[in-house]
């Protein structure tokens, strides 16, 4: 599958469902500790936050950074937490720890789509990700399009007439008002 086909609407939508249900199943079971909802519930906002905000780079920023960093903690949080009386939300919290890769590289092309600051990393090895060609890291939103260029491409004539020096009351020589 091809990331750079994939529309953000939808996919951030999937995204979003696939991490709530087992967040929220794997929680029902009171085995781990308040922290784990906390850092969930802070990467769900933020997609809604993404989800609202479709021009924000922030947004899918601030999604990104806690879904990487939400791996790190989601394995000390299993591995110091994991009981063997709640095995469905053990096999909840397994699977949204295992969803996170996958969606952070998805957060991340989204996040190169929308020219964020640091859309200039590369990732040589994965389709849909690399450099735009950009060499300035604070790329704008948009390409430029040089319109002189693009003008005799298509075969338009552009003429401009040269400035001509007029005379205009700015241009005379001073007027000594005094000496009449």
């Amino acid at each position: 599958m091809d990331l750079a086909s994939v529309s953000q609407g939808p996919a951030m939508r999937a995204i979003f469902f696939a991490h709530l249900i087992p967040v929220v199943w794997s929680t029902q079971y009171h085995w781990l500790p308040l922290s784990y909802p906390l850092y969930n519930t802070l990467f769900l906002y933020c997609l809604l936050w993404s989800l609202s905000s479709r021009d924000s780079e922030d947004a899918l920023f601030m999604a990104s950074s806690i879904n990487v960093l939400a791996i790190l903690l989601d394995a000390i949080t299993i591995g110091q937490y994991y009981s063997t009386g709640s095995s469905f939300g053990n096999f909840m919290a397994i699977t949204n720890l295992l969803l996170r890769p996958i969606t952070s590289l998805v957060l991340l092309r989204f996040y190169h789509e929308r020219a964020g600051r640091y859309s200039g990393i590369n990732f040589p090895g994965l389709p849909g990700f690399g450099s735009t060609g950009v060499t300035h890291p604070y790329q704008t939103r948009g390409s430029y399009e040089d319109l002189t260029e693009a003008s005799s491409s298509r075969g338009v004539r552009v003429d401009v007439p040269p400035p001509t020096m007029t005379s205009s009351p700015s241009h005379q020589p001073p007027v000594d008002i005094l000496s009449k």
